[in-house]
């Protein structure tokens, strides 16, 4: 605490005291006296203090400025910084692009929303709410409901069915909620608008509907968590939206299934997402079923005690992909057509034997595939695949440290490499193939963020102990410092440190629309 003689400062006080209260004989009047006195020192205070504060780096800095650095705060945060001082109030309170993207971290009140709401003057307004309990959600339902028409996103994560959302909301764009959620023809005032982009999880869809008729990106739950809720009844689903461009379908199960819609999809559908949980159920009839013919990406997910067929996946085929980590986990199927379409099924602890078994049963859907990108450690058991494929020209192995994709095979060092299954490649009949190119990731590790000179020396000599002569093999994924001293004699290797490394995917889904 600053050390200063206060004699001065009290005496100019009682002297000032003495002048101010002369004539005062009242208690209560004497009471409001004090009050005015200590009112008019802290407000002059106050004024004293924010001149020498607008003398200081901070306080020069431009509102607008301030202004940018606070668009970086959640609502929780950005409410603390107007309490700090003038000139960070006037800031946040003068701009309404700060109040018009709302995400709290934590349970916002609902008399706070709606002073937050008040201050994004006529702005659109992107919104990100987390409730618990019907009441607060009712609360805040009731908050936003004279802004709808402002609204262009909103994401609402609650734990209950709230409202029926029936105000209207002619600019918003997307509608997100994490509960059971009954939509009617009233929705969204029951007149189509702006709407493109609707994840749901579980709901009930009426017969008609002109707000959701818009839509072209849909997520939906067929089935609800909660056993005591009733599933999706998404029969008519390509009628409600004949805008449909991107499709996702989680929950699928066998005692629901038959609530799905039949037929072909809309044209206009270029993405498929559908996801099962029975272990006994194959998704493959309806992805045949719902094939419009303009499908451009397809992916499905399903479990091993299904078996499907994949010839319509596999016919035409030129890029095949077989992402495999361990026999318990999911081995990815993936098939390239030309112009990038893609169909891919992801089953979960079939084991690569029995994948390598669906590939086999279709492998003349299989003789236009020139690349082939394969886990390493599936090399061996794809072996009759790969060897059969009549055109291939690339070999992609994929190299994945022990710890990228759990536990994949024995090793006592958790995060070295295993290079062993690369001996397959001298037992593949590989004359045709006029390269090979081994992708080593370490995507998911943190530590070594790369492979380093150690793991380069193991990898060639897995590489010198192969009998078998080889097509040029370059190798992807080690920084420069590593392999500048690594000696290439008596092998047909070229290191590319310059080529991006990434995980063994042919085509990254479309991501939910988050303005956030």
């Amino acid at each position: 605490m600053l050390d200063f003689d206060d004699s001065e400062l009290r005496a100019q006080v009682i002297n000032d005291f003495k002048a101010l209260a002369r004539n005062i004989t009242d208690a209560e009047e004497m009471n409001r006296f004090i009050d005015a006195v200590m009112t008019t020192a802290v407000g002059t205070m106050r004024v004293l203090l924010h001149e020498v504060n607008q003398k200081t780096f901070m306080g020069r800095i431009p509102s607008e400025v301030l202004a940018a650095w606070f668009a970086y705060l959640p609502l929780n945060y950005l409410i603390d910084a107007s309490h700090v001082c003038q000139s960070w109030r006037a800031a946040v309170l003068s701009t309404p692009a700060l109040w018009s993207q709302l995400a709290p971290r934590t349970h916002c009140p609902p008399e706070v929303l709606r002073m937050a709401l008040s201050r994004a003057g006529a702005r659109p307004l992107d919104l990100k709410l987390v409730t618990r309990g019907p009441s607060i959600s009712e609360g805040l339902y009731s908050a936003i409901a004279p802004y709808s028409r402002q609204i262009r996103y909103i994401a609402w994560h609650c734990d209950q069915t709230t409202g029926l959302w029936e105000f209207p909301a002619p600019i918003m764009e997307c509608f997100c909620s994490s509960s059971t959620q009954i939509i009617t023809e009233r929705f969204l005032g029951g007149c189509a608008g702006r709407l493109r982009y609707l994840y749901l999880q579980c709901t009930q869809l009426p017969e008609e509907c002109p707000a959701i008729s818009t839509v072209t990106d849909l997520n939906v739950v067929l089935t609800p968590f909660d056993a005591d809720e009733s599933p999706s009844n998404l029969g008519g689903l390509w009628d409600l939206f004949p805008r449909l461009e991107w499709l996702q379908i989680l929950g699928v199960i066998r005692q629901t299934a038959h609530l799905l819609p039949v037929g072909p999809a809309p044209s206009s559908l270029r993405e498929l997402s559908v996801e099962c949980e029975s272990t006994d159920y194959d998704l493959m009839p309806h992805y045949l079923a719902w094939d419009n013919g303009n499908l451009g990406h397809v992916m499905l997910r399903q479990y091993s005690e299904t078996r499907p067929n994949l010839e319509r996946m596999a016919r035409g085929t030129v890029r095949l992909a077989v992402k495999h980590a361990s026999d318990t986990s999911k081995t990815r199927l993936m098939f390239e057509h030309p112009a990038g379409i893609t169909r891919s099924i992801c089953i979960s602890g079939i084991g690569i034997a029995n994948a390598a078994a669906l590939l086999a049963a279709v492998q003349s859907s299989l003789s236009t595939v020139r690349t082939a990108m394969v886990s390493h450690i599936a090399l061996e058991p794809l072996a009759g695949v790969l060897a059969a494929l009549p055109d291939l020209e690339h070999l992609f192995v994929h190299i994945v440290p022990k710890t990228a994709d759990g536990p994949t095979y024995p090793n006592q060092d958790q995060h070295s490499f295993v290079w062993t299954p690369l001996a397959s490649l001298a037992h593949l009949a590989l004359a045709r193939t006029t390269r090979i190119t081994l992708h080593v990731w370490c995507g998911d590790c943190h530590w070594p963020c790369r492979a380093n000179a150690d793991d380069a020396r193991a990898l060639l000599a897995q590489l010198r102990a192969l009998s078998a002569a080889l097509p040029p093999i370059e190798i992807q994924g080690f920084p420069l410092d590593a392999v500048a001293a690594v000696d290439l004699t008596g092998l047909n290797v070229r290191f590319d440190v310059a080529a991006k490394v990434g995980a063994l995917i042919l085509h990254k889904g479309r991501e939910a629309h988050d303005p956030f």
